[in-house]
């Protein structure tokens, strides 16, 4: 189960919160009497509502004042979680005057509302209220419990029932106690005996006195007939007199009764089906199953659309597959020239090169003839020497000049050789990459564009069957709720309609062309409407009827004149049944009492033993592998006794925990209750930790921050509350993935 967010209206000093969780690392930081602690509590409410009041010895997050608001003494919120693959809110609201209230939970994939038979939190995780506290929610204050000799006893009481609170031992002690006070195991004594001694003095008792009043039951029984036969005989005198006296009005004036009330059936059917259109603004067009159903059809439509469109908007065009390095060199150079201008550039430079070096080629050419000439004239030589000067000179500049321009060339990748078909290369890879941005750009404009169009076509159609069906104030939710029971209700009202006319059509042509008030007039006053009978069968029946009357009332009297001498007795009897009915009520209220201590004494001994037997070797390899963790590997082990008694190896020994420090106690707490999450639950569930760390080292924290990684990267979810920044500091230096919160 995973918590997406929370949503408070009123709740303790919190209002109008709103916090969307991820599903995993969850650090809110808040400042003392911030509503951290609040916040833990209002997640409960969701789950388990409001205690009808404070528990002794409870924490006081279980304080009904302080979850309601301050201002409106009002406790509303929801809270919505993705639990077996589904997105589920709970809606929960409570007022001052209410000690609890029914939680509203809405499955939002299919807008249908969930009917549970329990508590949320017993429904969808399976465990009450206190084992939730105990497994899952670990503040500083409930850490401090494991110390020393208490440690055998508060992780017994955990494995065996999931609540550190309750002592398994004084349990089984307490049911034996209680079994003995109903039955002694060796001997008499007990409730029970004590109960079957009293009942079988007060039977003799009675047995004595129902000897006497054997002969009395049967006249008893013999006068309830008669009294019995006298109310039907004088009813059934009354009523034959009655229509021996108007025999044919009564059955015509019956089916104008008839008719009166089914007339008044249809017109409130009538009326109620007005109303019902009328109340929900229906009076010229009725939504129907066709309409409730292309509703939802069309909000979800909605909802994928607009997905699809916020996908979309997320993505980012690829940067094309281009020469990147070819770009910047064409970027460098169009900084300063176009394509042709650094072509034309590079040329200019090339050829000046050129002549620089020709020239120096050819005045040492000049130089070599003016040598040869000197054999002749030998004012030459001097002019050799000029020539050979000058030429040195233009050749080291021509040499420069080259060295200038490889060098130049050389930041683009390329020589003298090869510039013109390198900077051609280059823009041309520019504009590749110009033209492939433009063309995906324009593609992705046109994939949103289209998605707009399509989430905006649906929008219009919700909003058009909205506008027609709907109210101003009206969610979409609370609409497709209303269409719902809007149709049920009109279906069964329609049935009515029907069944009713039937009835007053079949009527109307029975009586038609009789006066109802000719046959009111003459009819004798006080008679009743009955079935039509033969005159001849009247006259029978009246005469036996007045005969069985006369009869009864003498039977009777006679009955009546025996048995008041048994009255007395009589009395006595049923006094003493009633002394031995509520005997025997105790009596089987005991015996149900202790075969219930029974069953419970027996199967919690055999859980308590099945459990050490099982249950502690796998929590105690677990929690070994946590503490390790959280160590830093300094401790490696952790031993639990037959007893669970706790000890740690140190350097090859055991040590008794109450030799660690307090914060190595608390490591061992917190991989004891990871452990125990771990194997009650069957899938990855949000732990609570409220200043959890705040007792621990940077180097603890750190380790424990780590664990609670691994808690949350194997499927769990974590909310860590605290007033420091120095737990979401750790975890950013360990790379942890969170989402910080602040209050």
């Amino acid at each position: 189960m995973k918590i997406l967010s929370l949503n408070v209206t009123e709740f303790g000093k919190l209002h109008d919160l709103e916090i969307k969780l991820s599903d995993g690392m969850n650090i809110i930081e808040g400042d003392n009497e911030s509503g951290k602690s609040t916040l833990l509590l209002f997640v409960m409410y969701m789950l388990y509502g409001l205690p009808k009041s404070s528990r002794k010895g409870a924490p006081d997050a279980y304080d009904k004042q302080r979850s309601l608001s301050w201002e409106n003494k009002r406790a509303e919120g929801s809270m919505t979680l993705l639990h077996g693959g589904r997105r589920l809110r709970i809606e929960r609201e409570n007022t001052r005057r209410s000690s609890s209230s029914e939680a509203r939970v809405f499955d939002l994939d299919t807008g249908e509302r969930l009917e549970l038979s329990g508590e949320v939190g017993e429904e969808l995780l399976g465990i009450g209220r206190e084992s939730f506290e105990s497994c899952l929610w670990c503040g500083q204050a409930r850490s401090g419990v494991i110390k020393g000799d208490d440690l055998s006893k508060t992780l017994s009481n955990l494995s065996l029932t999931a609540d550190e609170s309750v002592d398994g031992e004084a349990a089984l002690a307490a049911l034996k106690n209680a079994k003995k006070q109903y039955k002694y195991e060796r001997g008499n004594g007990g409730i029970i005996f004590e109960l079957d001694e009293s009942i079988s003095r007060l039977r003799a008792e009675k047995a004595t006195v129902d000897a006497e009043l054997s002969e009395s039951y049967s006249s008893r029984e013999r006068q309830r007939e008669l009294e019995e036969e006298l109310l039907s005989a004088e009813k059934r005198f009354a009523e034959l007199r009655s229509l021996k006296e108007a025999q044919e009005t009564v059955a015509l004036l019956g089916g104008f009764r008839r008719l009166d009330e089914d007339e008044k059936k249809l017109r409130d059917a009538e009326a109620e089906m007005a109303s019902l259109k009328a109340e929900n603004g229906y009076t010229e067009k009725e939504p129907d199953g066709n309409t409730l159903a292309r509703l939802r059809m069309l909000i979800s439509a909605r909802e994928e659309k607009n997905e699809e469109y916020q996908s979309i908007c997320l993505e980012r065009p690829k940067p094309p597959r281009v020469d990147g390095e070819a770009v910047e060199v064409a970027e460098r150079i169009s900084e300063r020239y176009d394509l042709s201008e650094a072509l034309d550039a590079v040329d200019k430079r090339v050829l000046s090169v050129k002549k620089t070096r020709a020239a120096a080629i050819s005045l040492f050419a000049l130089g070599a003839l003016s040598a040869a000439g000197a054999v002749f004239f030998l004012p030459a030589l001097a002019l050799t020497a000029v020539f050979a000067v000058l030429g040195a000179v233009l050749l080291i500049r021509g040499n420069k000049q080259k060295k200038s321009l490889a060098s130049d060339l050389s930041q683009i990748g390329a020589d003298i050789s090869d510039y013109r078909g390198r900077i051609d290369y280059c823009f041309a890879q520019k504009r590749v990459l110009a033209a492939e941005k433009e063309a995906a750009e324009k593609l992705y404009a046109e994939r949103k564009e289209r998605a707009g169009r399509e989430l905006a076509r649906v929008s219009l159609q919700v909003a058009e069957l909205v506008g027609s069906y709907g109210r101003a104030d009206e969610s979409e939710e609370a609409l497709i709720l209303r269409i719902e029971r809007f149709i049920k209700k009109r279906e069964d009202v329609r049935r009515r309609i029907m069944l009713v006319s039937s009835f007053v059509e079949r009527d109307r042509k029975q009586l038609e062309g009789q006066d109802r008030k000719k046959l009111e007039d003459s009819l004798p006053k006080n008679i009743g409407y009955k079935a039509n009978m033969t005159r001849e069968r009247l006259d029978t029946e009246y005469a036996e009827a007045a005969a069985a009357l006369e009869s009864a009332r003498s039977s009777l009297t006679d009955i009546r004149i025996k048995l008041s001498a048994y009255r007395a007795t009589e009395d006595s009897s049923l006094e003493l049944k009633r002394r031995i009915d509520e005997l025997l009520a105790e009596r089987k209220e005991a015996v149900f009492r202790y075969e219930v201590l029974s069953r419970a004494y027996d199967a919690t001994d055999a859980a308590y033993k099945n459990m050490r037997r099982n249950f502690a070797p796998k929590i105690r390899e677990r929690a070994s592998e946590n503490l390790k963790k959280l160590s830093g590997g300094r401790y490696s082990q952790l031993f639990m006794s037959e007893d669970f008694g706790i000890s740690i190896d140190v350097l090859g020994s055991e040590r008794e925990l109450g030799s660690f420090s307090a914060g190595a106690t608390d490591n061992a707490y917190l991989a004891l209750r990871l452990a125990l999450v771990e194997n009650i639950f069957d899938e990855g569930m949000p732990v609570f930790m409220d200043e959890t760390l705040s007792n621990l080292d940077d180097e603890r924290a750190s380790l424990a921050l780590s664990l609670l990684d691994e808690y949350v990267t194997a499927g769990g979810q974590c909310l860590l509350l605290t007033c420091h920044q120095r737990e979401a500091d750790l975890a950013a230096a360990k790379g942890i993935s969170l989402q910080r919160i602040k209050m």
